[in-house]
């Protein structure tokens, strides 16, 4: 809850200071506060601002199943993390299926025993996409394998995939497009699913996929005391496996992408029957700053705009709106910036959606071209080519 808090400071507009001076409290810290003091904030925060009360309404959802030791419940923790908002965007959760995504389909009828399945992919750059879909695994609560294709990635792999126990030949030879892979996924979902993973909005927004029911280790096993750190399955099962000598040591590398889906069933059940317990501390890995690469992830940088065009048109060409900042001024007559959506996920799923096949700047980072209208009067209406690329 304190987290949350501090993470409503960044779209609240003051409303946390202005609760604190209401009450006649010198202190800012949320941490100086009983759980009741926070959640009468969270509550008035809402009716005021949508950001926050999206928030609330997680957390406090969160808090009633907190006890309870049912996967719903860890979906409902997912969701009521402070930083779920980060990470899963409106592209997931959102009513309308964007150009390219499906979603699971209510007709369709999936055994009890698959109401729980393990997602693991792995994932290449290309030069069409930062994250493409390699290969994905599927496993059910019982540890059998559901699904396990490999899919050939749309542009050429830039990434080395001997590393992931295939070679460039056998991915060629791949017949499973991601379409196909949707269509397979669509056949063995519905949307009570749930989808258990580690970093799910990746593997998500790789396969192009809009589900709500998301179980998120990696976001549920982020200690309080280091929250920025997102630890790694690795790190995850050996913490637990310390304090239970039943679970041995586990594969958990993308080469053996089944033995690592297992290891995410194992650690799920864990969290389901121990949902009291406080996440314990993963040790940051030194010269790594994953917040500040995560926060780079959540941008796009647009440049070649023409001195007449507006930040605020160019704010104007997405939904949601980002936040427009960087602003650097060329000798050419152009600027630039950097659009902030506040999510990796997000950021993805813009990109994605600017029309257009994907090309590359000079230094061979992904880019595409996007055309805005430039009004002269009301019979003259030029476009003019602006370019847009992922600043992570």
């Amino acid at each position: 809850m304190c987290l949350l808090i501090k993470e409503s400071q960044n779209v609240d507009g003051g409303l946390w200071t202005q609760y604190i001076e209401r009450a006649s409290k010198t202190k800012r810290d949320p941490t100086c506060h009983d759980w009741e003091f926070l959640a009468r904030f969270l509550t008035t925060a809402a009716g005021s601002n949508p950001v926050v009360s999206a928030m609330a309404h997680r957390a406090l959802q969160a808090k009633q199943y907190e006890a309870d030791k049912t996967w719903d419940a860890l979906v409902m923790a997912t969701q009521g993390h402070p930083y779920f908002h980060r990470f899963y965007g409106p592209q997931i959760y959102t009513s309308e299926d964007l150009p390219g995504w499906v979603r699971a389909q209510a007709s369709t009828k999936v055994p009890q025993e698959r109401k729980v399945l393990a997602i693991k992919t792995i994932m290449v750059r290309t030069s069409e996409d930062a994250r493409a879909v390699l290969r994905c695994v599927l496993v059910d609560a019982d540890g059998k394998v559901v699904l396990d294709d490999w899919v050939k990635p749309y542009g050429s792999i830039t990434d080395d995939v001997k590393a992931f126990g295939t070679t460039p030949e056998q991915i060629e030879a791949t017949s499973t497009m991601r379409e196909q892979l949707q269509q397979k996924l669509l056949k063995l979902i519905s949307p009570d699913t749930i989808l258990l993973g580690h970093n799910t909005a990746q593997d998500l927004c790789a396969i192009r996929l809009h589900h709500a029911k998301i179980v998120d280790v990696g976001l549920l096993c982020r200690s309080f005391d280091n929250p920025r750190h997102a630890p790694t399955l690795k790190e995850i099962y050996e913490t637990i496996a310390r304090d239970n000598e039943a679970m041995g040591p586990r594969d958990t590398d993308d080469s053996e992408p089944a033995s690592a889906a297992r290891v995410l069933v194992d650690v799920g059940r864990h969290l389901k029957d121990h949902r009291m317990d406080k996440p314990k501390s993963h040790p940051t890995p030194k010269n790594v700053d994953n917040g500040g690469r995560q926060e780079q992830q959540s941008k796009l940088f647009v440049h070649k705009i023409p001195r007449m065009v507006r930040p605020e048109e160019i704010q104007a060409l997405f939904q949601p709106q980002p936040v427009v900042g960087n602003i650097k001024m060329s000798s050419g007559g152009t600027w630039s910036a950097l659009l902030d959506f506040g999510s990796p996920a997000l950021a993805m799923a813009m990109f994605d959606s600017v029309p257009g096949s994907t090309g590359q700047d000079t230094r061979g980072r992904a880019q595409k071209s996007l055309y805005i209208p430039l009004m002269f009067n009301s019979s003259d209406t030029q476009y003019v080519e602006i370019k847009i690329q992922k600043a992570g």
